[in-house]
This record gives structure tokens, sequence and C-alpha cells, in this order.
């Protein structure tokens, strides 16, 4: 968040003052942060976005979504993790804010697990596309 915050300061116009809100799940799946009693628990994205809106008056003008790299651990298939992420990309359109998806990345994990690694790739084409 802070690293986010300084970096859009350095690029965006001065007379706008970008706010940069984050919250993190580490240990978490997409697959649990895209069912429903998840979304709109006290922790859900669902509850984030309409905090914001609620403190500012307006909705968040973006959701950076980073998600995916712990199901790699859990799950067999892509799609249930594509599913999940897309969950969170409707969820925040929801609430009128635009998203951006950020690609799994490389981890420690894909490169001791082929599979761990053809199932990223797998889930990063098929939201890219």
């Amino acid at each position: 968040g802070p690293h986010l915050e300084s970096e859009l300061k350095r690029l965006v116009p001065s007379d706008v003052s970008p706010i940069v809100r984050w919250s993190g799940y580490p240990g978490w799946c997409a697959t649990t942060m895209a069912d429903p009693s998840t979304l709109d628990g006290p922790s859900g994205l669902r509850t984030f976005l309409r905090n914001i809106s609620a403190k500012t008056g307006s909705p968040a003008s973006l959701c950076i979504i980073l998600a995916g790299t712990n199901d790699l651990a859990y799950e067999t298939d892509s799609q249930p993790i594509v599913d999940a992420i897309l969950t969170l990309h409707r969820a925040s359109h929801g609430e009128e804010v635009p998203t951006v998806a950020v690609a799994i990345p490389p981890s420690v994990w894909q490169r001791q697990n082929s599979d761990a690694a053809n199932m990223a790739a797998e889930v990063n084409a098929r939201l890219e596309g």
C-alpha cells in the first residue's frame, strides 16, 4: 500500500492526491474470498469497498486485484480460480468500482512444482483472454 501511494503521487498531476487503501489476505485463496459469505463479511471485498464509499461519499476510483496465488496449492483445475477472480471483479463492478487484474506472479512454489506453474499460466491466460 504505502509504496503504491508514493509511486502514484510521483506519477499523477500535482493537483491530484491519490489515497491508497489496501486490504491483504495472506494465506487466503481466491475461492474463499469470492464466497458470498466472505464477500459480505467483515473482511470481505464488497464490505471493504462499501466502507470506502460510506466514508468518502463516493466509490473508490479503482480496485487492483491480485488473487489466486494460494489456490495453486489446493486446486487441481484452473477454472475455479478463474471463476473466483472474476467474481471478485464483478463484486467490485457492482459497487461501481473499476478493476485491474494483476497476473499471478512467478514464485518459488511454481519453480518447484510444474503443475502449479502450468496452472498459474493457464489462469493468467484465461483472465487475459
